[in-house]
């Protein structure tokens, strides 16, 4: 038998049976960090938000788009127990729509930097937003510590084409008319655009100073942006400026093109992991360069260390207390291994035999969720979980009495040299279309994305067994599809869809909760 066959039975048995032991793990104890989608929802609706937020037209309450009220106290629970240095608060959706939950978060989080991310929509009337902005000062100075709070306004073209100026030069008059060094303002853009510059022409004549680039916001977290400077005005106003790489994410993205037409992409994706993350978003450095945990906390309660995504097996809030998920982490070797040995050793071992999924989880530019496209393929995943076995045996992390608890035939495989473990993994011939013939509960609409995104190259399979694949799907929905290119879709609700296969909610958790 060939594990890779039945790569879900086995790379559950190294998630569960196969735990560093403390003594031999590294600590990660330095100030964490970590970045919170409150919500999906969102009034401004960008054409190129690759969330693709919507309105919430009739103000749905489910926690697959929007943390509850409950979701929320475990945010705060979870934070407050994590040592944390930076909390940002950003999209997915607009976070000022949840303005209750600012407040809550302003007046209970335990951090020493509180960053909240919103496109000022909220502030287009100059009356509305002075009140949020009051109350946001009342909670804060009610703290009575030194928390900085700081309300980033993003400010590019897109927004200014949906929403205009006036709430941008709302959000800057009244926010520097009574400057405070623990509430602070910053304007955040992209490259190459030039929606800043012409707001600050309104305001008056200004020159840039302090131009730096990869550089971290603040000097307690060093987790780098590509570049900040200050705007100083000739009547003494002084607006400090955050600069972002832009992204063209798509998560449809042609890969039959040639690899030329994406290559840059792929460099945008690297330089940002290389000299922003210093090669692994799942650490942040503090001031000490004591290495901390980085957390992605998505709106529906999924949460990892950035780029970790474990998608067949998820941490969730709605279920997960703080300790689990902490446990979970760095217990776990897939998971672990990442944490310790950052994106370019993962890297290295997919591209043994997989270099596809490398590809698509760049190319698809969405740094977020590159972790969860190259872990979709499950005979990857095993490999990799191999490989890292492998080499953990290696360096003596793992011994060879902590494999007694595994299947022979795992053992086995575990104990072949790499080339022999490549030729077993190429002789499986195991595909994510395997994975969807084994598991019954995946839908007609899901198995179209599926056939969609096969069709756009984003995986190597070949004809036959995509003709295989055709005819059981056929069967299966009572279809009669001759090729798969009559899955060519171009509606917006599929790729909200494909979002969802890569940050969707655990079923499971949703079910429990509802």
């Amino acid at each position: 038998m060939n594990i890779f066959n039945e790569s879900e039975n086995y790379i559950d048995e190294i998630s569960k049976k196969i735990h560093i032991k403390e003594n031999s793990r590294k600590t990660f104890s330095g100030k964490t960090m970590a970045f919170l989608f409150l919500t999906k929802f969102c009034d401004v609706e960008c054409s190129h938000c690759f969330f693709r937020s919507r309105k919430n037209l009739n103000n749905e309450e489910s926690i697959e788009y929007e943390f509850s009220e409950e979701g929320l106290e475990k945010v705060i629970e979870f934070i407050n127990k994590s040592n944390n240095g930076y909390l940002s608060v950003l999209g997915g959706g607009e976070p000022f729509n949840r303005f209750d939950y600012i407040i809550k978060l302003i007046s209970k989080i335990k951090t020493d930097r509180l960053v909240l991310v919103t496109s000022g929509n909220w502030a287009k009337n100059k009356k509305e937003a002075l009140e949020k902005i009051t109350e946001m000062k009342k909670a804060l100075k009610a703290r009575q510590d030194n928390l900085k709070l700081v309300l980033r306004i993003s400010v590019d073209k897109w927004h200014i084409l949906k929403i205009g100026q006036e709430s941008v030069l709302n959000i800057i008059d009244i926010m520097t008319k009574e400057m405070d060094d623990n509430f602070i303002l910053e304007l955040h853009t992209l490259t190459d655009d030039n929606s800043l510059e012409e707001i600050f022409k309104k305001i008056g004549n200004y020159e840039i100073r302090d131009y730096h680039r990869n550089i971290s916001d603040n000097d307690d977290i060093l987790k780098l942006g590509h570049a900040r400077y200050n705007a100083v005005f000739k009547n003494g106003l002084k607006i400090k400026v955050g600069v972002a790489q832009k992204f063209n994410s798509n998560l449809k993205i042609n890969l039959n093109n040639s690899v030329d037409d994406f290559d840059e992409l792929i460099e945008y994706f690297d330089i940002d992991i290389e000299k922003n993350c210093f090669g692994n978003p799942s650490l942040v450095y503090d001031k000490y360069q004591e290495k901390g945990l980085d957390f992605l906390i998505s709106y529906n309660g999924n949460i990892c260390t950035w780029g970790n995504d474990q998608t067949y097996d998820l941490n969730n809030l709605y279920i997960h207390s703080y300790d689990e998920i902490i446990k979970r982490s760095v217990e776990n070797i897939i998971s672990y291994s990442f944490i310790d040995k950052g994106y370019q050793y993962r890297e290295d071992i997919f591209n043994e035999v997989n270099p596809k999924a490398v590809i698509r989880s760049k190319a698809i530019n969405i740094r977020d969720y590159a972790g969860a496209s190259l872990f979709e393929e499950r005979a990857s995943v095993l490999y990799y979980g191999i490989r890292v076995l492998q080499d953990y045996l290696q360096e003596g992390i793992i011994l060879k009495e902590d494999l007694n608890n595994l299947s022979d035939e795992l053992i086995n495989a575990i104990l072949l040299s790499k080339e022999e473990l490549i030729e077993l993994y190429k002789q499986a011939n195991y595909t994510i279309l395997d994975q969807y013939i084994k598991n019954e509960n995946y839908t007609v609409l899901e198995w179209k994305d599926l056939f969609e995104l096969i069709r756009l190259g984003h995986y190597d399979i070949s004809e036959d067994k995509i003709i295989e694949a055709i005819n059981i799907f056929n069967f299966r929905f009572n279809e009669n599809v001759k090729s798969i290119d009559e899955f060519k879709t171009f509606n917006e609700e599929q790729y909200v869809r494909l979002l969802n296969r890569l940050a969707g909610m655990d079923k499971k958790v949703f079910q429990n909760k509802i």
